[in-house]
């Protein structure tokens, strides 16, 4: 599944003071850095769980037409914006939305087209076809708590482990690195 993210939340799951309280701080010496922690730890979040803890626009590709339904890969799904693909000519059409019924409820959400409709040709290119869609909890009320539990340790160990931690304590001996736990949710299949 390939998608982006296009308009990224307008708020984080947990503020600085949740955070500063859950870590027993005062000061406010240390907020800067928190706020990094918080959006690292909800894109973690988001990633293990493959679930958007609020409401941002995605964007999703598919190289064809599937067969049968779309299958939305992030949830909670709230709406569809548009589906739109590269014509025989190479040209950005939009699918009408007459042509499918989205289903919200369903987790991952779907598209299902309607009976009677056909699929239009597509360009022999790479994500011919894109969804557009807004998925995520509307408020940080709705963020489910055991999320924001996992964010807060997550957090926690950031702020109390800021260098690399040796697995049993042996030196030369292949180190765990707080960055790259980090960067593994970002990485790529190398050849």
């Amino acid at each position: 599944m390939i998608w982006e993210v296009t308009t990224q939340p307008t708020a984080e799951p947990l503020s600085v003071d949740e955070v500063k309280t859950f870590l027993n701080l005062t000061s406010n010496e240390d907020n800067g850095m928190l706020e990094i922690f918080i959006k690292a730890a909800r894109e973690w979040a988001e990633k293990v769980t493959g679930r958007a803890l609020l409401s941002q626009t995605i964007k999703q590709y598919f190289d064809e037409w599937p067969t049968g339904q779309f299958s939305l890969g992030i949830s909670p799904a709230t709406s569809v914006t548009s589906i739109q693909y590269k014509d025989s000519n190479g040209a950005t059409q939009t699918w009408s939305a007459a042509n499918y019924t989205v289903d919200t409820v369903s987790i991952p959400a779907r598209i299902v087209p309607t009976d009677a409709v056909d699929y239009p040709e597509l360009a022999e290119v790479p994500n011919a076809v894109w969804v557009t869609y807004v998925a995520g909890y509307s408020t940080t009320a709705g963020v489910p708590a055991d999320a924001k539990t996992a964010m807060l340790q997550k957090i926690a160990f950031l702020y109390e482990n800021r260098e690399d931690i040796p697995i049993n304590g042996v030196g030369g001996s292949y180190r765990v690195r707080s960055a790259d736990a980090l960067l593994f949710n970002n990485r790529l299949n190398l050849l």
